[in-house]
């Protein structure tokens, strides 16, 4: 007999834990811990993928030939952007995409120069700049020409950033008219009879004279 207001108990009254709710528990944590060791090795293996893509013509300094230290070390810096590297892994990686003498040139640095990607950026840059480079610039607008199998679109954007080499706030007209001078002979007439107003203009009547022809 119990006493009124204590609860009995029974041998077979289950307990607090069921041993197949734990069991479920310690399964669920081991998938989620499977889960998260796999996105990390996804990861890891997109970042691998992406280092190993990237590819960089290598630069010679050649100044002579056309070759542009700014336009190349802005490229080089986007790539290396994109694959995550470190200051450390730049100054590693970049004699590597170095040729003839600049190549020279870095090899002269001593250990200190070489671990500072600061020294390298600025250091490249100053070495390859022209040393009048307003004037070597504007000697490269005023002599450039289309070629004879190179798109409109293509010689634009080669003309606009020579403007922008030479004077980052060249007006639009002046634009125009480096643009039209150096148009194949086979378009300039139709370009010019055509009045563009501004530059885009032009790049529109030549691209239609282009397909014209």
């Amino acid at each position: 007999m119990t006493s009124k207001g204590k609860r009995s108990t029974s041998i077979n009254e289950p307990s607090d834990m069921d041993p197949s709710t734990s069991q479920q528990t310690l399964d669920l944590a081991a998938v989620v811990k499977l889960l998260q060791d796999s996105l990390q090795t996804s990861n890891a293996h997109k970042e691998k993928s992406l280092r190993v893509d990237i590819k960089l013509d290598p630069f010679y300094g050649l100044i002579s030939k056309g070759e542009d230290v700014e336009a190349w070390m802005e490229k080089f810096n986007v790539y290396a952007n994109c694959a995550a590297w470190t200051d450390q892994e730049r100054c590693r990686i970049f004699p590597a995409y170095l040729g003839g003498a600049a190549y020279q040139w870095w090899k002269q640095l001593n250990p200190n120069e070489k671990a500072s990607w600061k020294v390298l950026e600025n250091g490249l840059r100053k070495r390859f700049t022209p040393v009048n480079e307003e004037f070597y610039w504007r000697q490269k607008l005023e002599m450039r020409m289309q070629g004879d199998l190179e798109d409109v679109e293509e010689y634009a954007e080669g003309i606009r950033a020579l403007c922008r080499r030479v004077e980052p706030t060249m007006s639009d007209p002046t634009m125009k008219n480096y643009f039209i001078k150096g148009l194949r002979s086979t378009l300039r007439p139709h370009v010019v009879m055509a009045r563009p107003r501004n530059l885009e203009d032009a790049i529109e009547n030549a691209k239609w004279a282009d397909y014209a022809l």
